[in-house]
């Protein structure tokens, strides 16, 4: 019974992480905070929510140091990473850290829930290139009929949300059509990222496994380094921020310094401690169910963030923050009933799983997804070898909404 309220705890705390994550960079892109030089004006700060949600992840590299020391005893010395281990994943970090900005940037502009739909679209990319370049194994018919299903669902709910936005609620960023190429061309990055990985970092026995808490670390280390080298790069390029550049990093921490932001610096906390929290507990669900529960929790994501933003919206706030119901959403619930139905008939008929073994999972053994492809950070990382496995393709398992 203990065990049982114990897994039902972590899979209530990861789907409601999961969505805090998403919900509070929106919120945060909602918030009118003062800049400065003391005008009031909307946290427009792609580039620095990205760095925000690295810097979530840099803590799993020592956890899993100090998860061992405390389970194993200090006698018993960790494994060692794999020679060059650090750098073989730069490219795949830049790719990480391109992917992940885009979307935010993305986010601005449409919907949350639009915004999570948009994720399932990195399958498709993800399918491309693999028949393209003929990796991974051949693609059977439910791989096929599952991306089409997402194709035509994505289309209709991104077409309806293009032709029948309007300004009426705090959702519309103006721009939908950007901010939906955006949030493609960021899951275009992500799918690079997994091909890259079948191409490039394929396990082949020869070094030993890699926790997937190191990998979770190493790759926030790296997305911090790579955004705080972008920063002056991002500072010159022309665009609408204090100083008519794209994006000022001094102006982003005098709002967060100033006594008349206190709402932002609460979103940022927020922000930070659910994706810290969501990748704990997705690895714990790993622990204490199986991979069905793994695809409900996905599945159940969209739903849950845009049931609480409609909350927000005619419930707590007035009219002020999260998101309204328009002439799209009818076709928006259409088109996400349908993208659900894909996601089920891609990943086709799976043989129930046992739960996975913590030793194995901290030796790197288990395959489970430890972080969600489809949230904030676009990483998607597989505990199997210092290699990553691709979590998304023609014999995945474990892909999903989130």
């Amino acid at each position: 019974m203990n065990a049982s309220l114990a897994a039902v705890a972590v899979f209530v705390l990861a789907l409601a992480c999961g969505t805090g994550s998403t919900l509070s960079a929106k919120l945060m892109y909602q918030l009118e905070v003062t800049n400065s030089v003391g005008e009031m004006a909307h946290y427009s700060k792609p580039v620095f929510i990205s760095l925000l949600a690295f810097v979530s992840l840099v803590p799993f590299w020592p956890l899993h140091y100090i998860s061992h020391y405390c389970t194993s005893g200090l006698s018993v010395a960790p494994s060692p990473l794999p020679r060059n281990y650090i750098l073989k994943l730069a490219p795949l970090a830049c790719l990480d850290v391109f992917a992940t900005i885009a979307v935010n940037a993305g986010l601005m502009y449409v919907s949350g829930s639009m915004y999570q739909l948009s994720g399932a679209t990195c399958i498709v990319f993800v399918s491309a290139f693999r028949i393209l370049l003929r990796i991974g194994k051949p693609f059977e018919k439910h791989n096929y009929l599952g991306v089409a299903l997402i194709s035509l669902s994505f289309g209709l709910s991104s077409g309806a949300a293009m032709v029948l936005s309007d300004a009426g609620g705090p959702d519309d960023g103006g721009d939908v059509a950007t901010g939906l190429a955006l949030c493609m061309l960021g899951n275009l990055f992500f799918a690079l990222q997994v091909v890259w990985e079948e191409i490039m970092m394929t396990d082949d026995g020869s070094e030993p496994p890699t926790p997937p808490l190191v990998l979770v670390g190493v790759q926030g280390c790296w997305g911090v380094c790579i955004i705080l080298a972008l920063c002056p790069l991002v500072a010159r390029l022309p665009g609408s921020d204090v100083g008519g550049c794209l994006e000022n990093l001094a102006d982003t921490l005098a709002m967060f310094a100033s006594p008349d932001n206190s709402m932002l610096r609460l979103l940022a906390v927020a922000f930070v401690v659910s994706i810290g929290c969501s990748t704990a507990a997705g690895s714990l669900v790993t622990y204490l169910l199986d991979g069905v529960w793994r695809s409900i929790l996905k599945t159940l994501r969209p739903v849950a963030l845009w049931a609480t933003n409609l909350s927000i919206y005619y419930l707590f706030s007035e009219g002020e923050y999260g998101e309204h119901w328009t002439a799209a959403s009818w076709f928006q619930l259409v088109g996400m009933l349908g993208m659900l139905c894909g996601i089920y008939i891609y990943n086709g008929p799976a043989a129930p799983e046992e739960p996975a073994d913590p030793k194995d999972v901290e030796a790197g053994k288990d395959t489970a997804e430890v972080i969600d492809p489809f949230g904030p950070v676009r990483i998607a990382v597989s505990g199997r070898s210092s290699a990553r496995r691709s979590t998304v393709g023609g014999s995945s398992r474990k892909t999903g909404a989130a």
